[in-house]
């Protein structure tokens, strides 16, 4: 597949990493700054380049989105159509500011603000620890969205470690970003940021 990843902080990084591991894919970061050090680290791996996030998208089949809601915020309106024709994963999080108002999730707002129809919300309820340690299925992610985005989730989720559970439809995003608030708390209580959900008896 050709993969833009939008963002390399913590959680991009790490999915550019394990994605990597597997050889099947070329990845291009979207950055604002193809020069800054993580992005110069990053682009040593195989079939890694950087470009600005307009220009990744257009080189990529799958759009992963790994961004802050702000940036995501103020990333959208410049998009037009660019997303409509693209399969787009959303792993962001409305914990602490909202993409837009009008929306229940970051899903639903990338989804309607940026014409992307075949959209799913995955790799949102763990941190990049996890994303690291996650092997044979050993964690669980959860996908909601558009029938062929969650399929290509599940994909890339089981090719990189993760048991993938398809928990339906684009409404479900919300709940998602819910799961991913507590995630938040109970690390930040405990300290354990190695802390993941796991369905037991599927």
């Amino acid at each position: 597949m050709k993969i833009s990843i939008l963002g390399a902080g913590n959680v991009g990084s790490a999915l550019i990493k394990k994605l990597v591991i597997s050889g099947n894919h070329s990845i291009v970061i979207g950055t604002r700054d193809t020069q800054s050090e993580k992005i110069l680290q990053l682009i040593n791996l195989p079939k890694v380049t950087a470009m600005s996030h307009l220009e990744a998208i257009q080189n990529s089949d799958v759009v992963i989105i790994s961004m802050h809601p702000p940036h995501i915020k103020e990333l959208l309106p410049k998009l037009g159509n660019l997303l409509e024709n693209k399969i787009v994963i959303d792993c962001s999080n409305q914990i602490f500011e909202k993409v837009s108002p009008d929306f229940d999730s970051a899903t639903k707002a990338i989804m309607n603000i940026a014409n992307a129809k075949g959209i799913a919300k995955a790799f949102n309820t763990t941190g990049a620890e996890n994303i690291h340690l996650t092997q044979n299925g050993s964690i669980d992610t959860f996908i909601a969205g558009q029938e062929d985005a969650k399929a290509t989730a599940k994909e890339l989720a089981i090719e990189i470690g993760f048991n993938a559970v398809d928990v339906g439809g684009i409404d479900n995003a919300h709940a998602l970003e819910e799961m991913a608030k507590i995630w938040v708390v109970i690390c930040r209580r405990t300290g354990k940021f190695e802390a993941y959900f796991k369905v037991k008896g599927l």
